[in-house]
């Protein structure tokens, strides 16, 4: 008797710790896709505005969904948060937007406090490359959005705040930068 209650006993701690370690690995999946090759971050910077949604479906690993007819819109529904969506209009090159969880994207390295200093330059018509940005915040940005003439990339500090810049094709200047900083008193 003493036997079958050990076992028991090492038996339901075997599904109890089994149970809890397949819970720990799927809360650490949050930066893999839920469906297809990569996430909408990953997946949008082997994308040009010229791929056609043929192209896409290879690189993202499924067909995706035509979501309005009129402006020839596509949806990629990649995981819960997470998703790209290409609009053709009425041209054959796309604007692609990758749709994500600004939380995700935190960097600890990532310093606005250049802000002003940005945007300085960019009132005087002195802007600034996306290595040259880089610099000035610390960090990489990640890219999000790719337009026949354009380019936006975020920056996300360990607070949350972010900063988007768009840069030119043409130029490859940055032509404008938003965000959400905490007031400095």
């Amino acid at each position: 008797m003493k036997k079958r209650v050990i076992a028991y006993f090492l038996l339901m701690l075997t599904v109890f710790v089994t149970a809890a370690c397949g819970t720990k690995s799927e809360s650490k999946s949050s930066s893999k896709p839920e469906k297809g090759n990569c996430t909408a971050i990953d997946c949008i910077k082997n994308l040009k505005s010229e791929n056609t949604v043929e192209e896409i479906n290879k690189v993202i690993g499924f067909e995706g969904k035509l979501i309005d007819e009129k402006n020839n819109v596509y949806s990629w529904e990649i995981g819960k948060d997470d998703k790209l969506i290409a609009t053709y209009y009425n041209g054959d090159k796309a604007t692609i937007e990758a749709k994500y969880v600004v939380d995700e994207l935190k960097n600890d390295k990532i310093d606005f406090s250049s802000y002003s200093e940005i945007q300085s330059l960019l009132k005087k018509g002195e802007s600034l490359t996306y290595e040259e940005f880089n610099k000035k915040v610390n960090g990489t940005g990640l890219l999000y959005l790719i337009s026949p003439s354009n380019k936006k990339y975020v920056w996300v500090n360990k607070k949350g705040e972010y900063l988007n810049a768009n840069f030119s094709n043409s130029t490859g200047k940055c032509t404008f930068v938003t965000g959400r900083l905490e007031k400095k008193e």
